[in-house]
C-alpha cells in the first residue's frame, strides 16, 4: 500500500511537470554568464548572513540553447541547496567555461559535509532530500528540485552529474547545449 502511494505520488508529480514544462519552448538563446551573475546576486546577502564566500569564475563567450528563465530557476536551485548544505562559514564557488563546440560546462561546488554512495544513486529521483522533515537538515526542502533539474536538462539535450564523498562537499556538473 506505501509503494502503491508512492507510485502514485511520483506519477502525479511528472503530469505536474510535464504540464507545466515544455522543452520544445526553446525561444531565444541564453547568455549563461548574464543569467549565472544574476542569480549569484540574488543570493549574496544570504551568503554573506551565514559566512559563506561566494566565488565565480566565467570563462566561456557562447550563448545555450536552455531559455533564460529555465537556466535562472536551474542555477538558483542548484546554488540554494548549495548555501542550505554549506550551512554556516564555508564556501560555494561556479565555474562556467566551454566544454567543447557542442557544450558549456557549469559546475557548483560546495564545502559541506558531502554524499555518501547511497544518497548520490538516489539524488535525482522525486521526493528524495535531505533537508528538513524529510531529511536531516534544517533548511526547508520537498526533494523535487533536483528531480526537475534532471528532467529540464535532459528534455533540453543537456545532462547533470554529482561528485562527492562524505567531509569533502560536492560538485554538481552541468552540461549545457551551446546554442546552433
Amino acid at each position: 500500500a506505501v509503494e502503491e502511494g508512492i507510485e502514485r505520488g511520483v506519477g502525479i508529480v511528472n503530469r505536474l511537470h510535464n504540464f507545466a514544462f515544455h522543452p520544445g519552448d526553446v525561444g531565444e538563446p541564453c547568455d549563461p554568464i548574464i543569467t549565472a551573475v544574476g542569480v549569484v546576486g540574488l543570493l549574496q546577502a544570504e551568503c554573506s548572513r551565514r559566512g559563506i564566500v561566494c566565488q565565480t569564475s566565467f570563462r566561456s563567450s557562447s550563448k545555450i540553447s536552455i531559455p533564460a528563465d529555465t537556466l535562472k530557476k536551474i542555477v538558483f536551485d542548484l546554488l540554494t541547496n548549495a548555501v542550505h548544505a554549506v550551512g554556516e562559514s564555508g564556501s560555494v564557488d561556479i565555474l562556467l567555461y566551454d566544454a567543447d563546440e557542442n557544450f558549456i560546462n557549469l559546475e557548483i561546488s560546495d564545502s559541506g559535509p558531502g554524499l555518501d554512495k547511497e544518497q548520490m544513486e538516489t539524488l535525482f529521483t522525486p521526493f528524495y532530500t535531505t533537508k528538513g522533515a524529510l531529511g536531516l537538515g534544517s533548511d526547508e526542502g520537498k526533494g523535487l528540485g533536483l528531480y526537475f533539474i534532471y528532467t529540464m536538462l535532459q528534455g533540453y539535450g543537456g545532462e547533470i552529474s554529482v561528485e562527492s564523498s562524505p567531509g569533502v562537499g560536492a560538485r554538481f556538473k552541468l552540461k549545457l547545449p551551446v546554442a546552433k
